[in-house]
Parts: structure tokens; sequence; C-alpha cells
């Protein structure tokens, strides 16, 4: 009696894991995974946080690599105008000198702070402004779905910053060069040492910006697309309208 041939059992075929962003694959992202708003609140309040952190290692970096000190009014002078015809009552503290030395490490931590203090709500005004901007036409345009899915949408073609800014702070670290100050150096003098620092973040910024936001578009077509279930070419004149007036606002 011949022997059954043996049964070969193929292995189960594994179903591709759903993408957890649309960075790479935003159609099947999109078509997989529902935009929700609370997941857009998240990524707001993530990419908030990313943004102070890359401002104070940006600080961090500058002073690692700027040293010296600069001259800077003297808050206890009162002024050239006020000590010509002091009054006849008070002291003025005329004698005080108009100027005083401070380290640059000091003046580059108050300007992080001020940068983090105008920068902090960039990220929601940013989110907001944009997330209308996409709704209200694809709203036009007959797109489902809702506000809240559009301001979803919005948000994660904003996740592109969770690539970019790591990147850019990187860069920083290995191009920023040293420079150094004296009491002598004027505002123009200082400042163009701070850009010298810079180094090629300047000439990355603009590229990347430039590429940044060509990401983001995607990011927004194939959500529009998909998730607001719009026409390709509709969706095409929505994201791409709001991506040239990012490129205009950045130019």
């Amino acid at each position: 009696m011949p022997t059954p041939p043996a049964v070969v059992r193929r292995p189960a075929l594994r179903r591709p894991e759903k993408p957890r962003t649309p960075l790479l694959r935003p159609a099947r992202f999109f078509s997989e995974r529902e935009p929700k708003f609370r997941h857009a609140l998240l990524l707001v309040a993530a990419a908030t946080v990313l943004l102070v952190v890359a401002v104070y290692a940006i600080g961090w970096v500058l002073t690692a690599h700027v040293d010296g000190t600069v001259l800077v009014d003297n808050p206890a002078h009162p002024g050239e105008a006020v000590c010509e015809n002091p009054p006849d009552t008070g002291d003025w503290n005329c004698d005080e000198p108009p100027e005083v030395a401070r380290n640059v490490d000091s003046i580059i931590s108050d300007a992080v702070d001020r940068a983090v203090t105008q920068l902090f709500w960039a990220p929601l005004v940013g989110w907001l402004v944009l997330g209308t901007l996409l709704h209200l036409p694809s709203w036009f345009a007959g797109g489902d779905g809702g506000a809240g899915r559009s301001f979803a949408v919005t948000a994660w073609g904003l996740s592109t910053m969770f690539v970019s800014l790591p990147v850019g702070l990187a860069v920083l670290a290995l191009t920023a060069e040293p420079a150094t100050v004296t009491a002598a150096t004027t505002p123009e003098t200082f400042e163009r040492a701070m850009l010298n620092s810079l180094g090629a973040l300047q000439a990355y910024g603009t590229v990347t910006g430039f590429l940044t936001t060509l990401w983001t578009g995607v990011i927004w077509f194939w959500g529009l697309t998909v998730a607001r279930d719009l026409s390709p070419g509709r969706a095409l004149l929505v994201a791409g309208g709001v991506v040239v007036l990012l490129l205009l606002a950045g130019a």
C-alpha cells in the first residue's frame, strides 16, 4: 500500500502591522486608523514639549561655544538725561557707570527664556490656524467627518517636526563653531558671532524647512483624501494651497 504524501503546512501569513504614524505610509495609515481629535491634542502637547526642549538645547549649544563678556546698560544708572540735570531731592545713582560688563552666557540664557515664553503657544496657535485653513475649504468641497477629523489630520501633518527638529539639533551640535566676544564687542559683532556659531544650521533650516513643508503637505493630502473622503483633485487643491501659504510665509 503506497505511503500517502506528507502534508506540508505553510506558515500563516502575518498581516503587516498597522503603521503607528503617517510619516512613511500616510495613505495606509489613514485607511487603517481613524484620525481622532484626542490624538491631535496629545500631538500638539508633545510638539510643545519638543519645541521647548529644542530651544533650551540650542541655548545650551550656544553657551558651550560662545565665550566672553559684553557691555550692557546698567539698570542702576538712571540715564544721562537725569544725570545731566539731576533733581534736588533723592539719590539718583549717577556715580554708577552707564554700562557694565556681563557674561555672555547669562545674556544667552535670558534670550532663551524669552524665546520659550514667546514660542510656548506656537504649536497650539499654529495647529488651530492651519486646521481652520484645511477644514473650511474641505468642508466647502464636501468633505466628511467634521471639524474634529480635519484638526486631527492637521496635527498628524505637523508630526514631521518630530523628525526635523532632532536632526536640526544634531546638525547644530556637530557644526557649531566656537566664538569669543569681549567687552568692546558691538551688538552687530555679537550678532555676527552668534550666527557664525550656528554654522550649517542656517543652510539646513532653509533646505529642510522647504522639504518638511512638502512632506507635511503629502500627509495632509492623504488625510483629506482618505479621512475626509475628498477626491484627489480637491484634496490636492486644499492641501497644496495651505502648503503654498506656508512657503510664502517662510520666504
